[in-house]
């Protein structure tokens, strides 16, 4: 290049190097760029000395700080702008020009430039004003233009210290061509740019020389990303979903959480877990010298020993889905005593964690504490009741709060992970990670005969018995009198009996496919629970049924009565005589059968022949205990060493390890007594590690998927040093459909059993409410299969394993990637494009619908797009189409009143009446207040309406209303629960443009050939 004369060079002191510099000043004709401190309209690093001593000379620490923030501020407006073709027509123009060196920037690094100069070859400008599209106009401020010698000494001013400046061409070239009008990126780029952005706290906290966590060494690579991903879920909730798919080892990270916890704060936990895992944790904590209690979920009561500890750990938490239980209105009193508020951190540790509802998720996060960061709703209740209506996500939630992979997130994240095994005291080994083979489905399925177990005729009476029958002791509440409905008494009596009644009717018909011995057992029960009925109200009692939570329990005892006074009492009489009459009929002819061959029986035995329990360890789960008792009866020791266990059995942990002596370390005693066959309610389908069994078989019909994918997570786990594990169950069939399908059969009997419940179906819960499609996935395997896979509950935990699988295996392309600035493109050879925007943690994904409109996409989704963009692969010569030009500007468009919106929310959200109540007390506390109480006031308002301890200010307001506090204690009260919950800033900053991948592209034109 030939060097322009200077008298011709466009000369330029613009105070501050902003984005909008080269719209300004118009085409890069040649020009020199004299950038000087102070020259910023905000304050950074060292601007105070210059402010306070303006004309001293620079030291080198404020010079430096000064270029860092010019450049930041230069890259951040450049990011900011419109990403028209206008503006990159513009920006790529000056980014040639510098490399080409037509334009030349400096800075001057001595001493600080206060004064502004645009420059042209006939005359100069000095602004008043920082640069605009007028300052060469001079319409709005104040600008002085000088002609002539003047002209001439002030272009020689600018030349004296452009001179002796130090060159910038370097570092402002790199922020031109590092923006979005540089050059394309690679789509790969883009989906790891946008996870380090969504994981920004994450991210932060992967620096594993900061945590010197001994219980690391223990952890494999995947759990090691689910226990950091925790950390920082923890520190902004207070509370976290460890919800990876069984067998992943959940127990593990949480331990590991704990030990962090105890470590790092002093904190301590108590465990809420089934009877059979409480002994689990207590080892674990033991040999890891963690300090935790266990509490039993039957013993909750226990709870009130542990007030001095500040962590919950609830394994199995879908046990606390349901609010209206007995054991979670315990838990939440001892979380918030007397309605106050909750400080405790928690862990909740499942699977399945959703069972039927939205409202399964509800409960439990409803556990958390309050005195952490709001979740991304402004009211809890309303935000469900949307999820259960379509209109909202709960992916958009949980991907908040959850940590969650499947084994194909695993396998696809960690194909070289390591597992340490215990093979011995103080031994391991490290094995590759695999996970054995899954036999289920269709083949596995065992057949048998319903006519054959209770002959043709006879199983048709049983059902219709079952469906005709009108269990008057379990829905007494249809024989109450009219006039007695306002009684207290009986307050939701009716609806509850007859939810009682249909469970009872799905405990029949579960008992008479589990076993003849089962039925036999519950209707002997039901026959001696008539007979003391009918004693109790021809006496003038009437036996109240229980409060029902589950099949299981629908023919407990119950231990109240009401008077007969209340209940329409010859009616009752009549129906409770009519089924004892039915029942006693049904007992007699089920005990005759009992001495039949038992043709479901026989099957079991033909395939355990086929594979032994002596070669191929093996669990049987049933519902009921009368049919555990049962099998084990009958089969005896004629397949090796056989154990029953039971809620009822003592020593659950001594049988597990005989059964399982490599999974739960067992000792040389237990190897001595090793069992072959295991017989098992579902008191062992949670939390237990049973994989040295290869063999799972479920007795009973399927009606719980959720339940099924626990059982099969016993054994289908990591250790598991089988290549195959087979999981089998029995298919009820009638002789007729001995030639049909399997799904035809199913379908059979789903339609029988609906049929016998009649009107009580619509009233069942979800999980006691036959379905064929669950059914049917159950026993082709599919529900299996797509606990492997992704669903709703994963969060965005498979991403961020990504995030720490490219930091470990590529760190310097990670290491560049966290350098990347936000608005970048790249362009992709498929479909469709999609743009990111965000606002702080605020995000929305934008996917094109036609060629003007565009669509929201939910995090999951987009993400999942960015990834098969990425893995797709780079392609040369392409471009955007011409149809997605202002793609992004679009979606910018769309996105910042949706931000708008967003932070109207979150500063003040819907209001309850109780919070109007509170802000009308202190209204009426303001009238009468002095003055100096005013600024309190305002700010206990601000507090109120910004509901940063929304229900903890809900649960205490309505203390107050009802004890009818007066203004003044209401305003001291408020101000007290404002000191311990303050207001939690929210910094959302401004609305960005993350990054766009096109995906409609077509191949760029190759250049005309030189003639």
């Amino acid at each position: 290049m030939s060097e322009q004369p200077t008298s011709l060079r466009r000369l330029v002191a613009p105070g501050e190097l902003r984005g909008d510099l080269f719209q300004i000043l118009g085409q890069p004709s040649p020009t020199d760029i004299l950038l000087a401190a102070p020259g910023l309209l905000s304050p950074y690093s060292g601007s105070r000395f210059i402010i306070e001593q303006p004309g001293k000379r620079l030291h080198a620490e404020a010079t430096h700080a000064y270029r860092a923030a010019l450049l930041e501020q230069f890259a951040q407006g450049i990011d900011r702008l419109p990403q028209t073709a206008e503006w990159e027509d513009i920006l790529r123009s000056w980014t040639s020009s510098i490399a080409a060196g037509e334009v030349r920037v400096r800075q001057v690094e001595r001493f600080p430039l206060h004064s502004r100069l645009l420059s042209l070859a006939d005359r100069s400008i000095i602004p008043q004003a920082p640069f605009a599209l007028t300052t060469s106009s001079a319409e709005n401020e104040l600008a002085v233009e000088l002609r002539g010698s003047e002209h001439t000494r002030a272009r020689a001013w600018f030349t004296r210290h452009f001179d002796t400046a130090e060159p910038l061409e370097e570092d402002v070239l790199k922020c031109l061509e590092e923006s979005w009008a540089g050059e394309y990126c690679t789509p790969r780029d883009l989906y790891y740019f946008s996870l380090t952005r969504y994981f920004e706290s994450f991210v932060e906290g992967m620096n594993v020389d900061d945590d010197d966590n001994p219980m690391l060494d223990r952890l494999t690579d995947f759990q090691r990303s689910a226990y950091d991903y925790a950390k920082v879920i923890l520190r902004r909730y207070g509370g976290v979903f460890l919800a990876d798919v069984v067998g992943l080892g959940k127990t593990y990270i949480g331990l590991a959480l704990l030990n962090y916890l105890k470590r790092r704060y002093g904190e301590r936990a108590v465990v809420i877990a089934p009877p059979s895992v409480c002994p689990a944790w207590e080892e674990l904590g033991h040999d890891l010298d963690i300090d935790l209690k266990t509490i039993s979920l039957g013993k909750l009561e226990e709870l009130e020993e542990y007030t001095d500890r500040e962590i919950v750990v609830i394994d199995e938490s879908h046990n606390f889905r349901n609010a209206g239980t007995l054991r979670y209105e315990t838990l939440q009193r001892w979380l918030r005593p007397d309605e106050s508020a909750s400080q405790r951190k928690i862990l909740l540790l499942s699977a399945t964690p959703q069972n039927n509802r939205p409202e399964d998720i509800r409960n439990q996060i409803a556990l958390f504490p309050d005195n952490y960061t709001k979740l991304p709703y402004e009211d809890r209740d309303a935000w469900f009741r949307d999820v259960a209506m379509g209109r909202a996500s709960l992916r958009d939630l949980l991907q908040h709060i959850v940590v969650r992979r499947t084994r194909r997130d695993i396998v696809r994240s960690y194909p070289d992970a390591k597992l340490r095994v215990r093979v011995g005291p103080g031994k391991y080994e490290v094995r590759p990670l695999e996970f054995p083979t899954r036999r289920s489905g269709e083949e596995q399925c065992l057949r048998y005969s319903l006519d054959s177990t209770y002959g043709k005729q006879f199983y048709v009476e049983l059902l219709e018995a079952i469906r005709t029958m009108r269990y008057p002791l379990q829905g007494v509440g249809r024989y109450l009198h009219e006039d007695a409905e306002g009684d207290p008494r009986v307050s939701d009596l009716r609806r509850g009996g007859n939810s009682v009644r249909g469970l009872f009717k799905v405990l029949l018909l579960k008992r008479l496919e589990s076993s003849i011995e089962a039925l036999h057992n519950t209707l002997v029960r039901l026959d001696d629970k008539l007979a003391h009925g009918l004693k109790e109200v021809e006496q003038g009692r009437v036996p109240l049924p229980p409060r029902a939570k589950s099949s299981e329990e629908a023919d407990d005892d119950a231990p109240n009565s009401l008077p007969v006074t209340l209940f329409k009492s010859e009616q009752l009489l009549g129906d409770i005589r009519a089924d004892k009459q039915v029942v006693s009929s049904l007992v007699h002819q089920v005990k005759i059968l009992k001495v039949r061959s038992d043709e479901k029986f026989e099957r079991l035995i033909d395939y355990l022949n086929q594979r032994p329990p002596k070669q191929h360890k093996t669990i049987i789960f049933t519902q009921f205990a009368d049919t555990a008792h049962y099998l084990a009866a009958k089969l005896g020791e004629l397949f090796g060493r056989t154990e029953v266990v039971t809620g009822a059995s003592s020593g659950i942990i001594k049988i597990t390890r005989r059964f399982a002596p490599k999974a739960n370390r067992g000792r040389q005693s237990d190897l001595d007594t090793e069992i072959d066959l295991l017989i098992s309610t579902d008191t062992l389908s949670e939390g237990v590690n049973l994989q040295d069994a290869d063999t799972l078989i479920n007795y009973d019909l399927h009606w719980n998927p959720t339940r099924l994918i626990q059982r099969a997570g016993r054994i289908d786990r990591l250790g598991s040093e089988h290549d195959e594990i087979h999981i089998c169950g029995f298919v009820p069939q009638r002789e007729l459909e001995a030639d049909l399908k399997l799904i035809e059969i199913l379908q059979e009997r789903i339609r029988e059993f609906i049929e016998v419940f009649g009107e009580d179906n619509n009233i069942l819960p979800g999980h006691e409410r036959p379905d064929i499609d669950q059914v049917q996935a159950a026993y082709t395997g599919a529900v299996l299969d797509a606990a492997d896979a992704s669903d709703d509950l994963d969060g965005l935990s498979r991403h961020s394993d990504e995030l720490v699988r490219l930091r470990k295996a590529e760190p310097e392309y990670f290491a560049r990637i966290m350098e990347m600035r936000p608005g970048r493109r790249a362009v992709s050879q498929i479909g469709p494009s999609v743009v990111a925007t965000r606002c702080g943690w605020y995000w929305e994904f934008w996917t094109p619908s036609n060629k003007v409109e565009l669509t929201r996409v939910n995090t999951s989704e987009a993400f999942e797009l960015l990834r098969r963009h990425a893995e797709a692969g780079e392609a040369a010569s392409l471009e955007p189409d011409e149809n997605d030009r202002d793609l992004v500007e679009r979606a910018r468009a769309q996105f910042e009143p949706l931000v708008e919106l967003f932070r109207q929310r979150r500063l003040e959200p819907q209001l309850s009446k109780i919070e109007l109540y509170v802000l009308d007390r202190l209204e009426q506390y303001r009238k009468k207040s002095p003055e100096s109480k005013r600024q309190l006031l305002g700010r206990i308002e601000a507090w109120v309406k910004g509901g940063s301890a929304q229900l903890v200010l809900r649960k205490q307001a309505q203390l107050w209303k009802r004890e009818k506090l007066t203004p003044a204690v209401i305003v001291e009260e408020a101000r007290l629960l404002m000191a311990r919950f303050p207001a939690q800033e929210e910094d959302l900053g401004d609305p960005e443009v993350v990054g766009t991948v096109f995906g409609r592209v077509r191949t760029k034109p190759e250049p005309p050939a030189k003639p």
